[in-house]
């Protein structure tokens, strides 16, 4: 360009000077020259971003190809969910996924997700009728649980959600599963419910001994109720302190030597006898200890998991059982060798149960807190679990890790990823220690709670 520029003055210079012919063969062949090498730099230059184009092209492609490889790779043991079917078409594949599993945990990372607790309902349904699943474990005190399934007949499905589970699940989709499990006792096989939590009751269970043997041994039966009603009303007020904690140690002792020689009177005497050594268990534990006191929790999940370890080893030792759980509860290898340990650690750890650990968790909307306030989720590590499951497309995913894990590509499933608790909280885990599988939901929404007068 600058030689252009230069020749141009030249010219305007000498054109009028010089007529001789030699010049002007000079002049042409110097345009000549400049000529070719503008057209060669042209082309040199279009060479150029041809080359780079076509390279950045592939690396273009060679990139979307190893994400479609690595989502070939996952999307392999990915299945798509649905909440709306009128048959379980879709959960067909966890008759092959669960087929050798004795115990299945069904968790969840909020308390308050409608699409939580509808998924886990028919979840529930499919395992109870095509898989043989006979038992229900709630996160709830095990007494009250067990008495809800003893009076079910006496009592609406609303009345008994109130009656054995905690506020938190006071919901219609879970009302819903109690008039399932109430019309499953019209056939065979039912679907039998119980508790395994060892916090404070609810009370049912003191009002239904009570009722059952006040005509056959009136003083045990007010004592189970009185310790039981006592036990809660100081729960609820906040007045649980020391003293009142070792008053009702001594309450519960007392049953404990009263018990054996009412042994010929009470059916299900060896439930009623775990039944209160898990109340001596908890208050001497777990309420002994201050509120704001870390074992509080490792004691909990501990007590927990020997419930668990009672249920199928001698209240239901040939059936299989479903647990309904926080994810905080189910998932194994949380303690790291340390003295953390959750339930599910706890029973994986007894190696005499054959489980499958299903974490559940979502990307956005909005769910509750336990107070049943509203907020909004806040997922937004794109590298977290809840985002690289969701890639699948799909609204519901279920990954089975187990499987996800042959592939190299997906080695981040057993490596620390970013998860958030309750859709805010963040946490870390290693996908492939602490579950069998997970599934994710795209969009969720607080639960509708149930009114009571």
């Amino acid at each position: 360009m600058k030689l252009t520029f230069i020749w141009g003055d030249f010219l305007k210079n000498n054109i009028k000077k010089n007529r001789n012919p030699i010049f002007w063969v000079i002049v042409i062949l110097i345009l000549f020259l400049i000529s070719c090498d503008t057209q060669k730099k042209t082309k040199v230059a279009e060479t150029k971003e041809i080359t780079t184009t076509k390279k950045n092209n592939l690396d273009l492609e060679e990139q979307e190809g190893e994400q479609s490889n690595n989502n070939k790779s996952l999307d392999k043991f990915s299945k798509k969910l649905s909440l709306s079917k009128d048959d379980f078409s879709d959960l067909e594949f966890l008759k092959e996924t669960l087929s050798d599993k004795r115990v299945v945990m069904l968790g969840e990372s909020s308390h308050g997700v409608s699409e939580y607790n509808a998924m886990k309902t028919r979840l529930i349904k499919f395992l109870h009728q095509e898989m043989g699943y006979q038992v229900l474990a709630f996160e709830s005190p095990m007494a009250d649980v067990w008495t809800a399934q003893q009076t079910s007949s006496q009592y609406s499905s609303k009345e008994l959600v109130r009656r054995s589970l905690f506020v938190v699940w006071h919901t219609k989709n879970v009302d819903t599963l109690y008039d399932y499990i109430k019309g499953s006792h019209q056939s065979e096989p039912p679907l039998n419910l119980v508790g395994f939590d060892m916090q404070a009751p609810i009370g049912a269970y003191g009002v239904y001994f009570k009722e059952k043997y006040k005509g056959t041994n009136p003083e045990l039966a007010m004592s189970v109720y009185e310790s039981e009603i006592q036990f809660r009303d100081l729960y609820n007020r906040g007045e649980l302190n020391q003293e009142k904690i070792n008053s009702l140690i001594k309450g519960y002792k007392k049953i404990e030597e009263m018990l054996p020689d009412a042994q010929n009177e009470l059916a299900n005497f060896e439930v009623h006898k775990h039944f209160i050594e898990d109340r001596v268990k908890s208050l001497e534990g777990y309420y002994s200890l201050p509120k704001d006191s870390n074992d509080r929790s490792i004691i909990r999940d501990k007590i927990m998991a020997e419930n668990l370890d009672w249920l199928l080893s001698e209240l239901y030792p040939d059936q299989k059982i479903i647990v309904w759980a926080h994810n905080e509860h189910i998932r194994n290898n949380v303690s790291n060798g340390k003295k953390n340990a959750s339930m599910g650690e706890l029973l994986e750890q007894s190696g005499k149960y054959s489980t499958y650990t299903l974490g559940l968790y979502l990307v956005d909307g909005d769910l509750a807190n336990n107070y049943g306030e509203i907020y909004s989720a806040r997922v937004f590590d794109k590298n977290s679990l809840e985002k690289r499951i969701a890639k699948s497309g799909y609204p519901i995913t279920f990954l089975d890790i187990n499987g996800a894990t042959e592939f190299e590509e997906n080695g981040w499933l057993n490596d620390w990823t970013t998860t958030y608790i309750a859709g805010r909280k963040i946490s870390s885990l290693k996908p492939a220690k602490n579950y069998d599988g997970v599934i994710v939901f795209n969009e969720v929404s607080p639960p509708e709670y149930l009114i009571f007068e």
